[in-house]
């Protein structure tokens, strides 16, 4: 089911990506701003029957309207009304041109998925997989309709898939995480769990998350381990799952100087212990998840590394404090260490991590200094899928910030905002 409050970045996350925008004179752009100001209010209002007949009084031809329509899917989404929601997806792919048909279809198969109607969602991505093979979001979908189907091994290829298009999406590492648990591997379940609690931005999930985690790191793995291979390097780690599921981490005689002792906390230690004598090499784990929690306590980021799964719960714990510096000097690590050597469009410019998202052809979408987990920040640059530049403009906390502008195809100013 759809999050309610993550509909509005994402109407407004649109519109800043659309290079239609670009080519609008000022007169439009104010009106699609009003708009925008009208949907804010009637969202803040909890007025969604509003902000439904808002929607969809807009006219094709109006700024942003196909990324509005998108939100309007969500929005339909997440109070369960699946038939209009398909409505309107089906409405728009009649109409939508390439560049914009996506959303569709990924809110299609969602809807489909929702109705329980998993053959026919398979169909649909399939067949939009042939348009878009680069979506993460159709991968991760078409995985999740793998596993409703039983075939868990197809499954877990479809979100690997979907990590190597887009390491940060946080949701493809639980679906790992928990398929590596089922079939018994606890150290590989537990560094793809890690790394969703790293990168996960929704605080409710993780926080119950992590509940789960921190019970299964009290007793054995009960299940039986799968007919397939998760990993080639999986079998050099059944030492380490026979030490994990023997709870020594739990005994008194295991010390830890960490100030909180919990079991997700102690057989992290014995983890990231371990790992130092493991050779993994090859193996989809390896590369992903092993690597970096191998790195963690040589570079001296155990403490930190733990203060972010623990932070993860939401809020503030009293008993964290004492580690904020290290939390911030871990994660700050962890971007180049982890979104540099996992394959992501992270690349560096100057010894400076910036950030890349491209349209469906590979071709340039918009590019940022603001590397940070879970978060828009730093200055983006925006291009139409002629690789010409359309926009400008700062975001700090997921807002936008200061002066906008965007572009005519020869570089003149067409509109500017100041937020």
């Amino acid at each position: 089911m759809f999050s309610m409050h993550r509909i509005l970045f994402i109407l407004l996350l649109l519109l800043s990506l659309s290079s239609s925008v670009s080519a609008q004179s000022d007169y439009k752009y104010e009106l699609v701003r009003d708009r925008v100001a009208s949907v804010q209010q009637q969202y803040a209002e909890e007025d969604y029957e509003g902000l439904l007949s808002s929607i969809a009084s807009m006219h094709p031809l109006d700024s942003g309207y196909y990324a509005f329509q998108v939100s309007r899917t969500a929005i339909l989404l997440s109070l369960e009304r699946y038939e209009e929601a398909l409505d309107v997806c089906e409405e728009m792919l009649a109409i939508a041109p390439l560049d914009e048909a996506l959303s569709f279809e990924i809110n299609k198969a969602v809807t489909l998925i929702n109705q329980s109607k998993i053959d026919e969602a398979e169909t649909s991505i399939l067949q939009s997989l042939t348009r878009y093979p680069y979506s993460y979001l159709l991968h991760h979908n078409l995985g999740a309709v793998y596993l409703e189907q039983g075939n868990t091994e197809q499954a877990l290829r479809q979100f690997q898939k979907t990590v190597s298009l887009n390491v940060l999406y946080a949701n493809a590492h639980l679906q790992i995480a928990e398929i590596a648990y089922q079939s018994k591997q606890t150290a590989l379940y537990m560094m793809a769990m890690n790394t969703f609690l790293i990168l996960s931005d929704d605080n409710a999930k993780s926080a119950q998350q992590i509940i789960t985690y921190n019970g299964r790191m009290s007793q054995a793995n009960p299940n039986a381990e799968a007919s397939f291979q998760l990993d080639p390097s999986q079998s050099k780690l059944d030492d380490i799952n026979l030490l994990i599921n023997n709870q020594v981490a739990l005994e008194n005689k295991f010390k830890i100087s960490y100030n909180l002792d919990d079991a997700i906390i102690r057989q992290n230690v014995l983890l990231l212990d371990l790992l130092q004598d493991v050779e993994l090499s090859g193996g989809y784990y390896s590369d992903i998840y092993a690597s970096y929690h191998r790195q963690i306590p040589t570079s001296g980021h155990t403490d930190g590394f733990l203060t972010a799964l623990l932070s993860s719960l939401g809020g503030s714990l009293p008993k964290l404090s004492k580690y904020a510096d290290e939390y911030d000097k871990f994660i700050e690590w962890l971007i180049p260490e982890y979104l540099g050597s996992s394959g992501s469009n992270v690349y560096w410019l100057q010894g400076k991590p910036l950030s890349k998202i491209t349209y469906e052809n590979g071709q340039l979408s918009a590019r940022t200094d603001g590397v940070v987990l879970g978060d828009f920040n730093g200055v983006y640059e925006f291009y139409d899928q002629s690789g010409l530049l359309s926009g400008t403009g700062k975001f700090e906390d997921d807002k936008r910030i200061g002066d906008w502008e965007w572009y005519y195809p020869d570089g003149r100013v067409s509109a500017t905002m100041t937020y």
